[in-house]
């Protein structure tokens, strides 16, 4: 074109174009940065400028332009991205922190482009998604320091009191434990070893503490593999619950079970420590099933899940009255309730220290499908000498007793207590006011 030597057929195709003559070459130095390269030929930047105006003056809408509003929508969206990630972002896990943070980037990022495509406005994008990043990043790190606090709390809390699944379920999902004292149905049991004050005066401290060691670690075990919480050890009673710090609806159930799986443990604990020379020692078990307080007690010096009320005070009295009767374990009426399917051999009456209505007494023996044809005779024997003995029916009453007595020598002192009472009511012919019920403080 310049040399004037173009055919007639290239000069028509140039006919009502603009041409703009320019270079190129890096050596002609015409090269000027722009917002998307540092070497941009200046005859192509005089070209896009020329082409956008030419497209606005054939009424093509090409022209993008930040409106006066844009501070205050800025603004806006900084509030409602900061006040939606602050409120939900905080007590969530890890996962759904960044999905919700990576959706709602998309959801910024989206909304910008669709205004620049659509009403061709330049709005701010940098700051918005800064804002984004920054809470989401915050959050998560912040959760995570909080779920590493909370699990460390959680095992120094409860690791030496619960089973190991336990501790893992709650630190897995921190939200189903509450430290908060709270009012809750629960099992509470009571194991004490019979004279322990004898046994440990025969012990050097060494052999005591050994023997001691061996025989919580072992009650543990068992408590542990039950689904219970060790509440505290104090000397030789160990203390435990069930249906905390996490639910459990076979709460009843499942300590029952522990305390007659506790018992076998003992028998073959007893043969250990007589094939070592060790004296062998019993433990008396009582449990309870009733409304509790539970939580976090104590003072800022020393604190401890634990729970009380009376409850568990009768748990307590139970435990106690199991030498007495000569009984390995000892459960309440709302206990046996909550546990029809095991076989109970039924006890006494007996109004304990501190209530005025009297508690059945029962002895769990076995589970009803399990029970052998000896446990469920000597059941319908004690059944039948307690409606007796309860109807004051005593000439009745002392037959059957010495059945009981003949059939299952075992049992003689439990079976003795009815013994002296019977002797004592025939021989004085005298009757308590409040009588068959037993008073603990008689004891």
């Amino acid at each position: 074109v310049l040399r004037g030597d173009a055919s007639e057929e290239e000069l028509a195709k140039l006919k009502g174009a603009l041409v703009l003559v320019g270079t190129s070459a890096l050596g002609l130095a015409d090269l000027r940065t722009i917002p998307l390269q540092t070497g941009y030929p200046g005859v192509e930047a005089h070209a896009n400028v020329l082409d956008t105006i030419l497209q606005g003056a054939l009424g093509f809408d090409v022209f993008y332009y930040q409106p006066d509003w844009e501070p205050g929508a800025t603004l806006l969206l900084l509030i409602v991205s900061g006040a939606f990630l602050a409120f939900y972002l905080p007590r969530r896990t890890p996962p759904t922190m960044i999905v919700v943070s990576l959706a709602w980037l998309l959801l910024v990022l989206g909304s910008n482009a669709a205004v620049w495509w659509h009403w061709h406005l330049a709005l701010p994008l940098a700051l918005p998604v800064i804002t984004v990043v920054a809470l989401a990043l915050l959050n998560i790190i912040a959760g995570f320091l909080i779920t590493n606090r909370q699990k460390h709390a959680i095992q120094n809390l409860f690791g030496e009191y619960v089973p190991p699944a336990y501790v893992e379920r709650m630190v897995a999902n921190p939200t189903v434990l509450s430290l908060e004292g709270e009012q809750r149905e629960m099992t509470v049991l009571f194991a004490d070893v019979r004279n322990f004050t004898a046994l440990s005066e025969s012990l050097s401290a060494t052999e005591l503490k050994d023997v001691l060691n061996r025989y919580l670690s072992a009650i543990t075990q068992v408590i542990f593999e039950h689904q219970g919480t060790i509440d505290k050890y104090v000397g030789d009673l160990v203390m435990a619950f069930w249906n905390a710090p996490l639910d459990d609806p076979e709460h009843a159930k499942h300590a029952v079970e522990a305390a007659l799986a506790m018992q076998k443990r003992m028998v073959a604990l007893r043969d250990e420590f007589a094939a070592e020379g060790l004296p062998e020692f019993h433990i008396g078990i009582g449990l309870n099933t009733g409304t509790m307080n539970v939580g976090d007690m104590g003072s800022r010096y020393r604190r401890a899940y634990t729970v009380l009320g009376d409850s568990v005070n009768l748990a307590s009295r139970l435990e106690s009255l199991c030498p007495f009767y000569g009984v390995p374990i000892l459960v309440s009426e709302q206990t046996r309730q909550a546990n029809p399917e095991f076989l109970y051999l039924p006890i006494d009456l007996v109004r304990v220290k501190g209530r005025r209505e009297a508690v059945e007494l029962f002895q769990p023996l076995s589970f009803s499908g399990h029970a052998s044809e000896f446990q469920r005779k000597q059941v319908a024997g004690v059944e039948t000498f307690l409606r007796y003995y309860r109807s004051k029916q005593w000439q009745q009453a002392q037959e059957q007793l010495a059945t009981l007595l003949q059939n299952d020598p075992n049992n003689n002192a439990f079976y003795a207590v009815y013994k002296a009472r019977l002797a004592h009511i025939l021989a004085s012919k005298q009757t308590p006011a409040d009588f068959p019920v037993f008073s603990h403080e008689q004891k």
